[in-house]
């Protein structure tokens, strides 16, 4: 089984730099809401501060949600066990944390934590299980860099495992023995981090003097440089005991085990051409752990105990599964269960695959290519091949419901390809070319043509799956940045396309990834969550082969709450970066008053002035490199927003 550790940081960190260049959106906006929840008589001085809940206090996972209020504004909503938050930043000066457990008034936490200028914290929910107290722990970070050469980690132990607190001491050791921090008992973690050389390591969790493995972690790869938290976490009855790892500039994620099987799930059954009516409930075991989970959806692995699982699929608010089987996970391998069929007369059926997730030889990516396209209720017609856009044979050819057993290995680079059924001449997916990336590890399956659009979902091994790209769609995404409340989960608006909703409850600073669409017109409606009345509507036309994205904003101090679609530039053929600046934050009811502008920190302007509303029409190309910039007034004289310097990469 391959290292995970690696793969999702790289991801992560790839996803945290493409959204810097956002920042010229956003920048009024976290200044708004700074100043909203500012401490009376604060300075302009920033902290940072993230947020983990890692309380284990009930084993349904939805049922640990709790809503989080600063100073009295609801800051996070329904936040689940394992969940956590980069960091945010805030004015210094004390403020007033509360936990409330989901839709409740009353808070089960309530503490206020004191922060100063320039420095950087992380608080965590801890407790709430074999009679520890549900508590807030706030901890001063030291995100300094390590030696060259050398990670940091800070250990602690968050995981109420035993009633007795003498009991629930334990040690991290390495795999042969040797002791690397502890021992430490529930609710401690290190004052300092400690300084590990780079390299790969292997660590247990065990009882002191290693008398016992409570956690036997699978090998990671710490990368000099690194910074984190590796918490122990879980009681073992409520929620399984694991290692909570949070690197400094990401959210946190559970470290592999080595007695612990990883399933990923997706949904590729186009049973109903309304997109809202392909969603199913997915249970495991007899407990829910997917609500309303729509075609081509898909999670990441998900960690799970070795042996069987009764996998069940509900439609939506069924008690009659439409799907109920059995899996077997065996240990230290990868899974991924596909939903397909269900319409031409094939059944709904649930497909478990054994990934192969070893790396490809150096020099290549590995795909591996299958058919659940059900575009003829014959079998013998859904024949289908794929090729390279010139003719040469790729793979196949398939019958629908094939898969190959094993990944093809490509050599890196831009591939142009489509999918042909040789007895249909309607179905053909012409793919936008596409680049396949050195290690690269995925799925390639044709889904589609019957109910639902053919196309090609590309299903990476550490990442969500997704519509690649086709020659005759266009690409759209959606962002929501209109502060009309301050209560977040207020709002939430409901997105239709041509009278077929594809966004429910999406909230103030909600975004979407591309989204591949027809060429052709669309009418986009937003509607308050719930409600039957458009706010806002307006007809968007796409065009073959571009790019667009569809912002909201407004709805505060006087201005009407709008819609702007904008065709985006992706020709990054250069060896600089490319950045659209823009200004969406109504923060004063004169519009005049909101004029700003761009500057570098020693006062050089880059962009603007804008007013509120305005957006660049072209992007600026910007050398690579670390910039540190603020948002000023007109002129220079007032700094609005200063930003942490940042860097730029090349194609950005």
């Amino acid at each position: 089984m391959t290292n995970k550790f690696l793969p999702r940081l790289a991801a992560i960190v790839f996803a945290l730099f493409s959204a810097v260049l956002l920042l010229g959106t956003f920048l009024f906006i976290n200044q708004a809401f700074a100043q909203e929840t500012s401490p009376q008589g604060a300075s302009t001085a920033k902290a940072q501060v993230r947020i983990a809940h890692l309380a284990p206090f009930t084993e349904t996972l939805s049922a640990t949600g709790v809503d989080v209020k600063l100073d009295g504004s609801q800051v996070l909503t329904d936040f689940r066990y394992l969940s956590s938050t980069t960091y945010i930043d805030l004015p210094v000066g004390e403020y007033l944390v509360e936990v409330f457990p989901t839709g409740e008034m009353t808070p089960a936490i309530s503490g206020t934590v004191d922060l100063a200028e320039n420095e950087d914290y992380t608080a965590i929910a801890q407790g709430g299980a074999n009679g520890y107290p549900l508590a807030l722990t706030a901890l001063l970070d030291d995100n300094d860099l390590p030696a060259a050469g050398y990670g940091k980690v800070r250990f602690g132990h968050l995981a109420p495992f035993a009633p007795v607190l003498t009991d629930t001491e334990a040690e991290i050791r390495t795999d042969g023995g040797a002791l690397v921090a502890g021992p430490f008992r529930f609710g401690e973690i290190e004052a300092t981090y400690l300084e590990l050389a780079a390299g790969e390591y292997d660590l247990e969790v065990t009882t002191p003097g290693a008398a016992d493995v409570l956690i036997d972690l699978a090998p990671f790869t710490l990368s000099g440089g690194d910074i984190l938290y590796a918490l122990a976490v879980g009681d073992g009855t409520n929620q399984a005991t694991g290692v909570f790892a949070y690197p400094t500039d990401l959210e946190g994620f559970l470290l592999p085990t080595e007695h612990e099987t990883s399933l990923r799930v997706a949904h590729l059954a186009p049973f109903d051409s309304d997109l809202a009516d392909t969603a199913v409930d997915v249970k495991l075991d007899g407990t829910q752990v997917l609500t309303a989970f729509q075609y081509l959806s898909s999670t990441t692995y998900i960690d799970l105990p070795v042996g069987e699982h009764l996998v069940e699929v509900f439609p939506t608010g069924s008690v009659i599964p439409a799907i109920s089987t059995m899996v077997d996970l065996a240990q230290n391998e990868d899974y991924t269960a596909i939903a397909q069929g269900g319409t031409r007369g094939y059944d709904l059926a649930l497909a478990t695959l054994l990934d192969d997730n070893d790396l490809p030889a150096a020099g290549y990516g590995k795909v591996r290519f299958g058919h659940l396209a059900p575009f003829d209720s014959d079998l013998e017609d859904t024949e289908a091949e794929i090729r390279t856009d010139s003719g040469d044979l790729v793979a196949g050819p398939f019958l629908y419901g094939d898969i190959y057993d094993v990944y093809l290995e490509l050599a890196p680079g831009e591939y142009d390809l489509e999918v042909i059924a040789e007895d249909d001449d309607e179905f053909f997916i012409d793919l936008a070319p596409f680049s396949l990336q050195e290690g690269d590890i995925l799925y390639a399956l044709a889904v589609g043509g019957a109910k639902q659009d053919p196309g090609v979902f590309a299903y990476p091994t550490n990442l969500e799956g997704f519509l690649l790209p086709t020659e005759q769609d266009a690409n759209f995404r959606v962002a929501h940045l209109a502060p009309f409340s301050d209560t977040l989960s207020a709002t939430g608006v409901d997105v239709k396309l041509n009278g077929t909703q594809v966004l429910t409850d999406f909230q103030y600073l909600s975004s979407t990834t591309y989204l591949d669409l027809p060429i052709g017109e669309y009418l986009v409606e937003i509607f308050p969550t719930g409600s039957m009345t458009p706010a806002v509507s307006a007809t968007v036309k796409l065009e073959e082969d571009e790019a667009y994205t569809a912002i909201a904003y407004g709805g505060a101090n006087g201005y009407d709450l709008a819609l702007v679609a904008l065709e985006d530039e992706d020709d990054t053929d250069s060896d600089e970066g490319m950045v659209r600046f823009g200004h969406l934050a109504p923060f004063d009811p004169v519009l005049a008053n909101t004029a700003a502008e761009i500057r570098t920190d020693d006062g050089t302007l880059v962009a603007g002035p804008f007013l509120y509303g305005d957006i660049d029409d072209v992007y600026l190309e910007l050398d690579v490199g670390e910039y540190d910039l603020e948002v000023t007034s007109v002129g220079g004289g007032e700094i609005f927003i200063d930003l942490a310097p940042f860097t730029l990469q090349e194609g950005d």
